[in-house]
Protein backbone atom coordinates (compact mmCIF):
# COMPACT_ATOMS: atom_id res chain seq x y z
CA UNK A 1 0.00 0.00 0.00
CA UNK A 2 0.96 3.25 -1.00
CA UNK A 3 1.20 5.84 2.35
CA UNK A 4 1.45 9.63 1.56
CA UNK A 5 4.26 12.27 2.96
CA UNK A 6 3.02 12.57 6.45
CA UNK A 7 2.11 16.72 6.69
CA UNK A 8 4.35 18.96 8.69
CA UNK A 9 4.25 22.50 9.75
CA UNK A 10 4.32 24.91 7.14
CA UNK A 11 2.73 22.80 4.83
CA UNK A 12 -0.33 23.40 3.08
CA UNK A 13 -3.75 21.93 3.14
CA UNK A 14 -5.96 21.77 0.26
CA UNK A 15 -10.08 22.26 0.79
CA UNK A 16 -12.55 21.29 -1.53
CA UNK A 17 -16.05 20.69 -1.92
CA UNK A 18 -16.55 17.43 -3.01
CA UNK A 19 -20.41 16.84 -2.18
CA UNK A 20 -22.14 20.51 -0.48
CA UNK A 21 -20.31 23.73 -0.34
CA UNK A 22 -21.20 26.32 2.13
CA UNK A 23 -23.53 29.83 1.56
CA UNK A 24 -24.97 29.98 5.17
CA UNK A 25 -22.85 32.34 7.72
CA UNK A 26 -22.54 30.58 10.42
CA UNK A 27 -20.82 27.85 8.41
CA UNK A 28 -18.61 30.67 7.25
CA UNK A 29 -17.50 31.54 10.63
CA UNK A 30 -16.79 27.76 11.30
CA UNK A 31 -15.07 27.78 7.84
CA UNK A 32 -13.16 30.94 8.69
CA UNK A 33 -12.38 29.72 12.21
CA UNK A 34 -10.84 26.32 10.88
CA UNK A 35 -8.68 28.29 9.15
CA UNK A 36 -7.22 30.51 11.67
CA UNK A 37 -6.78 27.21 13.82
CA UNK A 38 -4.83 25.83 11.59
CA UNK A 39 -2.56 28.47 11.20
CA UNK A 40 -2.12 28.49 14.88
CA UNK A 41 -0.82 25.00 14.66
CA UNK A 42 1.73 25.90 11.51
CA UNK A 43 -0.46 24.86 8.53
CA UNK A 44 -1.32 26.97 5.35
CA UNK A 45 -4.97 26.58 3.72
CA UNK A 46 -5.45 26.88 0.49
CA UNK A 47 -9.46 26.98 -0.78
CA UNK A 48 -11.32 25.59 -4.30
CA UNK A 49 -14.21 28.28 -4.92
CA UNK A 50 -16.49 25.83 -4.73
CA UNK A 51 -16.09 25.55 -1.13
CA UNK A 52 -18.34 28.39 -0.84
CA UNK A 53 -21.39 27.76 -3.01
CA UNK A 54 -24.37 25.47 -3.01
CA UNK A 55 -27.39 24.86 -4.96
CA UNK A 56 -29.58 22.06 -4.51
CA UNK A 57 -27.16 20.51 -2.48
CA UNK A 58 -24.12 20.48 -4.61
CA UNK A 59 -21.00 23.21 -4.32
CA UNK A 60 -21.01 22.79 -8.43
CA UNK A 61 -21.40 20.42 -10.97
CA UNK A 62 -19.98 16.47 -11.21
CA UNK A 63 -17.46 17.93 -13.54
CA UNK A 64 -16.40 21.27 -11.84
CA UNK A 65 -16.07 19.19 -8.54
CA UNK A 66 -14.02 16.26 -9.74
CA UNK A 67 -12.01 19.45 -11.51
CA UNK A 68 -11.66 20.83 -7.98
CA UNK A 69 -10.65 18.30 -6.30
CA UNK A 70 -8.03 16.89 -8.84
CA UNK A 71 -6.43 20.75 -9.24
CA UNK A 72 -5.42 19.99 -5.41
CA UNK A 73 -4.05 16.71 -6.37
CA UNK A 74 -2.13 17.81 -9.32
CA UNK A 75 -0.60 21.06 -7.28
CA UNK A 76 2.66 20.22 -5.96
CA UNK A 77 2.21 23.16 -3.18
CA UNK A 78 -0.44 21.24 -1.81
CA UNK A 79 0.48 18.54 0.68
CA UNK A 80 -2.88 17.15 1.82
CA UNK A 81 -6.68 17.71 1.40
CA UNK A 82 -9.56 17.64 3.45
CA UNK A 83 -13.17 17.78 2.50
CA UNK A 84 -15.47 20.89 3.31
CA UNK A 85 -18.05 19.27 4.42
CA UNK A 86 -20.46 16.05 3.72
CA UNK A 87 -23.40 16.14 1.53
CA UNK A 88 -25.57 13.24 -0.82
CA UNK A 89 -24.45 13.51 -4.35
CA UNK A 90 -20.06 12.96 -4.35
CA UNK A 91 -20.69 10.09 -5.97
CA UNK A 92 -21.70 12.29 -9.04
CA UNK A 93 -18.28 13.23 -9.52
CA UNK A 94 -16.43 9.32 -9.42
CA UNK A 95 -16.33 9.18 -13.16
CA UNK A 96 -14.59 11.78 -13.60
CA UNK A 97 -12.11 11.53 -11.22
CA UNK A 98 -8.42 10.52 -12.39
CA UNK A 99 -7.25 7.99 -10.57
CA UNK A 100 -4.01 7.28 -11.76
CA UNK A 101 -2.85 11.01 -11.76
CA UNK A 102 -4.46 10.50 -7.46
CA UNK A 103 -2.03 7.07 -7.23
CA UNK A 104 1.00 9.49 -9.45
CA UNK A 105 0.84 12.00 -6.52
CA UNK A 106 -0.36 10.27 -3.65
CA UNK A 107 -1.20 12.82 -0.49
CA UNK A 108 -3.85 11.90 2.36
CA UNK A 109 -7.30 12.44 1.59
CA UNK A 110 -9.56 13.32 4.91
CA UNK A 111 -13.07 13.87 5.69
CA UNK A 112 -16.18 11.88 6.40
CA UNK A 113 -20.06 11.08 5.45
CA UNK A 114 -20.06 11.56 1.86
CA UNK A 115 -16.21 11.92 1.45
CA UNK A 116 -16.28 7.85 2.27
CA UNK A 117 -17.56 7.38 -1.60
CA UNK A 118 -14.36 8.89 -3.06
CA UNK A 119 -11.81 7.43 -0.18
CA UNK A 120 -12.80 4.26 -0.36
CA UNK A 121 -12.39 4.21 -4.23
CA UNK A 122 -8.67 6.23 -3.75
CA UNK A 123 -7.77 3.09 -0.96
CA UNK A 124 -9.13 0.52 -3.18
CA UNK A 125 -8.26 1.41 -6.87
CA UNK A 126 -5.28 3.15 -6.19
CA UNK A 127 -4.10 1.49 -3.53
CA UNK A 128 -3.33 4.87 -1.43
CA UNK A 129 -4.19 4.84 2.24
CA UNK A 130 -6.73 7.55 3.07
CA UNK A 131 -8.00 8.99 6.73
CA UNK A 132 -11.58 9.31 7.76
CA UNK A 133 -12.18 11.60 10.25
CA UNK A 134 -14.19 15.55 10.30
CA UNK A 135 -14.77 17.12 7.28
CA UNK A 136 -12.75 20.94 7.72
CA UNK A 137 -15.73 22.72 9.12
CA UNK A 138 -15.40 20.78 12.20
CA UNK A 139 -11.97 21.90 12.89
CA UNK A 140 -13.45 25.58 13.67
CA UNK A 141 -14.84 24.49 16.96
CA UNK A 142 -12.97 26.51 19.70
CA UNK A 143 -11.49 24.95 21.52
CA UNK A 144 -10.55 21.29 19.81
CA UNK A 145 -12.26 18.29 20.92
CA UNK A 146 -9.70 15.88 21.36
CA UNK A 147 -10.51 13.77 18.27
CA UNK A 148 -9.52 16.21 15.70
CA UNK A 149 -6.11 16.69 18.05
CA UNK A 150 -6.02 13.27 17.03
CA UNK A 151 -7.10 13.81 13.35
CA UNK A 152 -4.05 16.16 12.88
CA UNK A 153 -1.22 13.78 14.55
CA UNK A 154 -2.47 10.68 12.41
CA UNK A 155 -1.99 13.08 9.47
CA UNK A 156 1.05 13.76 10.58
CA UNK A 157 2.10 10.56 11.60
CA UNK A 158 2.48 11.05 15.24
CA UNK A 159 -0.25 8.82 16.44
CA UNK A 160 -1.84 5.25 15.47
CA UNK A 161 -2.95 3.61 18.28
CA UNK A 162 -6.53 4.91 18.55
CA UNK A 163 -9.06 4.55 21.50
CA UNK A 164 -12.64 5.04 21.79
CA UNK A 165 -14.44 8.19 23.38
CA UNK A 166 -16.92 7.47 26.70
CA UNK A 167 -19.45 9.88 25.38
CA UNK A 168 -20.33 11.11 22.18
CA UNK A 169 -22.75 13.22 20.31
CA UNK A 170 -25.61 11.35 18.71
CA UNK A 171 -28.21 14.03 17.50
CA UNK A 172 -27.94 17.67 15.40
CA UNK A 173 -27.74 20.64 17.28
CA UNK A 174 -28.27 24.41 15.49
CA UNK A 175 -25.30 26.27 16.03
CA UNK A 176 -25.45 30.01 17.20
CA UNK A 177 -21.78 31.40 17.29
CA UNK A 178 -20.33 28.88 14.51
CA UNK A 179 -17.10 27.67 16.67
CA UNK A 180 -19.17 25.96 19.27
CA UNK A 181 -17.67 22.45 20.17
CA UNK A 182 -19.59 18.56 20.50
CA UNK A 183 -22.59 18.28 22.77
CA UNK A 184 -21.47 15.26 24.34
CA UNK A 185 -24.70 14.06 25.13
CA UNK A 186 -24.69 9.82 24.63
CA UNK A 187 -22.17 6.86 26.49
CA UNK A 188 -20.58 5.51 24.02
CA UNK A 189 -20.87 1.11 23.78
CA UNK A 190 -19.03 -1.63 21.40
CA UNK A 191 -21.47 -4.26 20.63
CA UNK A 192 -20.66 -6.79 17.79
CA UNK A 193 -23.23 -9.17 16.24
CA UNK A 194 -22.39 -12.78 17.99
CA UNK A 195 -22.38 -11.24 21.74
CA UNK A 196 -18.56 -12.76 21.84
CA UNK A 197 -16.86 -11.53 25.40
CA UNK A 198 -13.88 -10.64 23.44
CA UNK A 199 -13.21 -10.18 19.61
CA UNK A 200 -9.90 -9.37 17.99
CA UNK A 201 -9.51 -8.16 14.41
CA UNK A 202 -6.56 -7.93 12.43
CA UNK A 203 -5.68 -5.85 8.94
CA UNK A 204 -6.71 -2.88 6.99
CA UNK A 205 -9.93 -1.02 7.99
CA UNK A 206 -11.60 0.05 5.00
CA UNK A 207 -15.45 1.79 5.08
CA UNK A 208 -16.84 3.78 7.55
CA UNK A 209 -18.56 4.06 11.36
CA UNK A 210 -22.16 4.70 11.38
CA UNK A 211 -22.19 7.36 14.46
CA UNK A 212 -19.45 10.59 14.55
CA UNK A 213 -18.91 9.91 17.71
CA UNK A 214 -16.36 6.95 16.78
CA UNK A 215 -14.98 8.20 13.82
CA UNK A 216 -11.49 8.46 14.84
CA UNK A 217 -11.55 4.55 16.24
CA UNK A 218 -10.94 3.25 12.68
CA UNK A 219 -8.36 4.35 9.60
CA UNK A 220 -7.37 3.14 6.86
CA UNK A 221 -3.22 2.92 7.88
Amino acid sequence: MIYPNFLKQGDTIGVTATSDGTTDEIRKIRLSSAIENFAKRGYKICETPNVYTSYKGRSSSKEERAKQFMSLVEDQNINGIITARGGDFLLEILPYIDFEKIKQNPKWVHGFSDTTGLSFCITTICDVATSYGENFGEFGMVPWHSSLENALKILEGKQTLQKNFEIYQDNFYDRVTGIEGYRLDTKAEWKNAQNEKELVLKGRAIGRMLRHSNILSRYKI
